[in-house]
């Protein structure tokens, strides 16, 4: 029987192609302003983004091999970890995945570019991107911000060999991960009905980019530059708008799901492929399973919670000890 499809909400790329617009916008400007202040270093840049990922990606797979192996001893039979037909998730056999080339492949960001990604979690695909984003990045800000010539033609030498070592596809998902940065250089909108009209504008524009791209057959670079300039209309529109304080119970809400959701992209789908060879049936557009759907959700929500707080919560303290000795 055929496991219950995992692509139900059918949002997973487009999720991504925001995230890389918002990281931008927040890792490329603190890049910027410490280059301006003075205070630059990449000792202390690359101590805290490793420590920021690594955290967390080092019990993800381990825990990707843990359901992985369980899950195929378990429900080897299943199509599910065959990458079987009834799903667009898992698109080849997991268990050929599981090897410690992958996994060291994936613990050092080099995912797509050299090995694949490890076990059932393709998920992993745009962490590889979003690495390579946080080195180019700087490498280029160097370039164009040093004065010493000597410099900038080393860094251009860089340049050229990050972008000949991760190829097109990374650089492609660079492009709009620079759109996030080039937000910040929009002037703001002063008048109440310019923010108001600007926010209404940029909903029905990131709709229009959605629908466009969902029911146009395009090339997948094209697609994307739509969505993430779609996106960034509207992080401009939601960084310029101020219409009060929001709701407490709002805050508290969007605070819980945010300080997981780290953690939640990078370990909910082992265990998403595991509950579905589990239940091992069709999925059906009925209320039983729309329970149980719900019911994974929650469950995947609440384990991604103690995967956050058995790890990401104590990134601070885990960058305090790696401070005593790099």
């Amino acid at each position: 029987m055929e496991p219950v499809r995992l692509h139900g909400l059918g949002i997973g790329d487009q999720a991504v192609i925001a995230f890389f617009v918002l990281s931008g916008y927040l890792i490329g400007n603190s890049v910027i302003r410490s280059m301006q202040n003075g205070v630059w270093s990449w000792r202390t840049y690359m101590k805290n983004r490793l420590t920021r990922l690594w955290v967390v990606l080092i019990p993800a797979l381990l825990l990707t091999c843990t359901w992985d192996i369980w899950g195929l001893h378990r429900f080897g039979a299943t199509n599910i970890y065959l990458g079987g037909p009834g799903q667009t998730v898992v698109l080849g056999a997991v268990a050929s995945r599981l090897t410690l080339p992958a996994f060291c492949g994936n613990l050092f960001f080099v995912q797509t570019i050299l090995v694949p990604t490890f076990g059932s979690n393709v998920a992993l695909w745009s962490l590889s991107y979003e690495f390579w984003f946080y080195i180019l990045f700087p490498v280029l800000a160097t370039v164009v911000m040093k004065n010493n010539w000597v410099d900038r033609l080393w860094f251009l030498i860089v340049t050229a060999l990050i972008l000949f070592f991760i190829g097109w596809p990374i650089l492609g998902g660079f492009v709009l991960w620079m759109l996030g940065i080039g937000v910040s250089f929009i002037p703001p909108t002063v008048s109440r009905l310019g923010k108001r009209l600007v926010l209404t504008v940029s909903v029905l524009v990131l709709m229009l980019s959605l629908g466009v791209t969902r029911a146009v057959s395009m090339p997948k670079f094209p697609a994307n530059l739509i969505l993430a300039s779609g996106f960034s209309g509207l992080l401009y529109a939601a960084l310029n708008h101020r219409s009060g304080d929001a709701p407490r119970m709002y805050i508290r809400v969007a605070n819980w799901l945010s300080r997981s959701s780290y953690s939640l992209y990078l370990a909910h789908l082992p265990f998403l492929v595991f509950l579905a060879a589990m239940l091992r049936a069709p999925w059906r557009s009925d209320i039983r399973h729309n329970i149980l759907f719900g019911v994974a959700i929650m469950a995947t929500l609440v384990y991604a919670n103690l995967v956050y707080f058995g790890f990401e919560a104590h990134t601070s303290r885990v960058r305090k000890i790696v401070d005593r000795f790099v």
